[in-house]
């Protein structure tokens, strides 16, 4: 498991039974050593932890905000150029440098903070527009995002 990204720290742990961790331990020593985590991140992903233990109506709410942005895409039709995607992170497929650059400039001009994914980055004609839901977006602000999105492509 890693602690980057969700928990705002660095490093990761491997989890598992007496016996890996009696291997890692005999063969892997020069790595765990090399590797070992400071005690600031070892706090710092403590109290990542607490704090999502305190969070949980912020995760639900995330969790919600996540199946709405799914079903919208789906009724307004724009299931097709988003990339599968459960989690607070969605992708639109938007083929060409210049179209995603005018798209995310459009929807950034409306006060919607999404980024746009260029080639080289990610293949020629896979360029795209990364969507972040957070746990404080109302699901107007996510209707009207998709919108945005609908009436551009359509």
């Amino acid at each position: 498991m890693t602690f980057g990204k969700g928990l705002g720290c660095q490093g990761a742990a491997v989890l598992g039974s007496v016996e890996l961790k009696e291997y890692l331990v005999n063969f892997a020593r020069s790595f765990i050593f090399s590797t070992g985590l400071s005690p600031h991140s070892v706090a710092t992903i403590f109290i990542a932890y607490q704090q999502l233990e305190i969070e949980k109506e912020t995760r639900e709410k995330l969790r919600q905000n996540i199946v709405f942005f799914n079903q919208q895409k789906n009724l307004l039709g724009l299931k097709p150029m988003f990339v599968h995607s459960k989690s607070p992170i969605h992708s639109a497929i938007v083929p060409g440098n210049e179209n995603v650059k005018k798209l995310t400039q459009e929807l950034q001009d409306k006060g919607f903070d999404v980024q746009a994914i260029l080639s080289p980055i990610v293949p020629e004609g896979q360029e795209r527009l990364r969507f972040c839901i957070h746990s404080y977006n109302s699901q107007e602000e996510i209707n009207q995002v998709l919108e945005l999105v609908r009436d551009f492509v359509f």
